[in-house]
């Protein structure tokens, strides 16, 4: 819970209203291994994907080969680009 507060989209809001909007929102918690894919490009985003702990790698494929672009930090809101704009 403490590591959502730290992600900017909730770091106003009070504990006891992240408590309750997660119990009355869909969610879920998930928990990838060092070099396992999150998501793939060209995949459509549905939802928001929240990184709360570690880094992600952030890679694209352009002309056949697989480029590295980013290493992203938790806390951060990843896809946002999508999602927001």
């Amino acid at each position: 819970m403490n590591d959502l507060l730290q992600l900017f989209i909730f770091a106003q809001t009070p504990l006891e209203e992240l408590r309750a909007w997660l119990a009355a929102t869909p969610h879920r918690f998930e928990h990838f291994a060092p070099g396992e894919r999150i998501i793939a490009q060209g995949a459509e985003c549905r939802s928001a994907l929240l990184l709360t702990a570690g880094k992600a790698n952030t890679e694209m494929v352009q002309d056949g080969r697989d480029l590295s672009i980013d290493v992203l930090k938790a806390p951060m809101l990843l896809a946002s680009a999508f999602l927001f704009g």
